[in-house]
């Protein structure tokens, strides 16, 4: 093996001594270039010997050259000889397969293991990319790196229309088992918050479209349990729940305010797929996103009570005085006539104000001066919030982190356009990557007359 000579700056060119280490040219702080003392191999016989001795032969690598190598001991895993591999695109030109190695090394470590059927490409690249900042909380989940493949060939089709893209296709297939294929798995939501914020909080790594042995956790039995629609599942809660959701509630058992970053399943029913709001449901009677939003507006501080003025069918007077009974407040609605929703308001303790005519600008006038005189929560009409807005729909926003990237059309029940607002700002934060075209469908009456007042 060579020795060290000199060491050369890369700059001035001036020589050093190679007798003690160096790190910058001492004349001018240029990087240094390690120049060899080559001079034993020249010559054609010497050339012609490299590599071929029959000491070299243990050597699978580099290392069988270690007569233009630095003379230091070898240190080898193994390494070398990896496979040469044809273009499947292109005559003439190869491909090295530098993974097929390391790919050995997993499969031999994995040998009667349960997850050993499990050792793919996704075994490195997991290794690599947890490695590589294995020494801080860490967003690169194991396979993020295959789904973000998977996203840019999807971006690449988009931009490219009329392509053929095939080919990633079939690698993919061939190279990553089906549970590591987000094309084989529509409810898995690939690299997207949800995702990577419980990797990175919890080191628990998430396939979120079925139960896989090689990755059981926590997070997993609350995804099934979702997609059989018998639970919503947790979401990115920490970094947006608000810090003041000090609220007590009576008895014990789970605080409304804990589920409101929940995701709610993603069904396909009739070749149609739905957003199940309706699973929220904390009380197990009121239900829907606007229940959610409500249940945030009481988790932010502790009120003496809570008062709220809406038309006698509005269902905004059951769902606040379920709220105000969890959260121990004393409730108080100002409404029209005791019939209707206002009935069922009452039957959760809530106390019933009327006014009349019960028209809703009235309703909510009275109730708005009542919350300032008593220091009450006000639920404004339609169960909104004109103060913290952002805070307010960002808490309906991450529903749209599991709908499926493929969908292409998104149909929005349009009322009063509260919920739809809340819609609108998770598909900027969370954009699928297909969606062409949204469609609010109206669901409230005389549209024409109430257009300009509904947006």
């Amino acid at each position: 093996m060579p020795s060290i000579a000199y060491f050369e700056c890369s700059r001035c060119h001036h020589r050093l001594s190679a007798s003690s280490p160096q790190s910058v040219c001492t004349e001018c702080a240029g990087t240094l270039y390690v120049r060899y003392d080559l001079s034993a191999a020249k010559g054609i016989a010497v050339r012609d010997a490299i590599a071929q001795r029959q000491t070299d032969g243990r050597w699978r690598g580099m290392w069988r050259y270690k007569d233009v190598l630095p003379d230091v001991e070898p240190v080898t895993l193994g390494e070398g000889w990896t496979p040469m591999l044809p273009s499947r695109r292109y005559e003439n030109v190869w491909l090295k397969e530098e993974g097929a190695r390391l790919l050995e090394e997993a499969k031999q470590r994995a040998q009667g293991k349960p997850y050993s059927y499990d050792v793919s490409y996704f075994t490195l690249e997991s290794a690599l990319c947890t490695y590589k900042s294995w020494h801080r909380p860490n967003r690169r989940f194991p396979n993020v790196y295959a789904d973000m493949f998977h996203d840019r060939i999807k971006k690449a089709e988009s931009h490219w229309p009329g392509r053929d893209f095939g080919e990633f296709w079939a690698a993919r297939r061939e190279c990553l088992p089906e549970h590591l294929r987000l094309e084989d798995n529509p409810a898995d939501v690939g690299v997207k918050p949800i995702k990577q914020n419980h990797y990175r909080e919890t080191g628990q790594i998430i396939m979120m479209d079925r139960e896989w042995l090689c990755f059981k956790n926590d997070y997993n039995d609350k995804v099934n349990a979702a997609q059989s629609g018998t639970k919503p599942i947790r979401a990115d809660q920490a970094r947006d729940r608000t810090n003041g959701a000090t609220a007590p509630t009576q008895g014990s058992g789970t605080r409304w305010h804990d589920t409101v970053y929940d995701l709610t399943p993603v069904e396909k029913i009739g070749g149609v797929w739905f957003k199940r709001e309706d699973k929220f449901s904390p009380d197990g009677m009121h239900n829907g996103s606007k229940f959610r939003q409500l249940i945030w507006l009481f988790s932010r501080k502790q009120y003496p009570g809570v008062v709220s003025g809406a038309v006698t069918g509005s269902p905004q007077l059951p769902m606040t005085a379920a709220c105000a009974k969890h959260y121990g407040m004393k409730c108080v609605q100002f409404t029209g006539a005791r019939k209707n929703m206002a009935l069922a308001g009452e039957e959760l303790g809530a106390e019933t104000i009327l006014v009349n005519p019960g028209y809703g600008p009235l309703l909510n006038k009275r109730a708005a001066d009542y919350a300032r005189k008593h220091g009450f929560l006000y639920v404004e009409t339609n169960i909104t919030e004109s103060k913290d807005v952002e805070e307010f729909h960002r808490v309906g926003s991450f529903q749209v982190q599991n709908i499926p990237d493929y969908i292409e059309t998104l149909i929005v029940p349009a009322g009063s356009r509260n919920s739809a607002t809340s819609i609108f700002y998770g598909l900027h934060r969370y954009p699928p990557q297909s969606l062409e075209r949204i469609i609010l469908m109206n669901i409230a009456p005389n549209l024409e007359k109430k257009e300009a007042w509904m947006w």
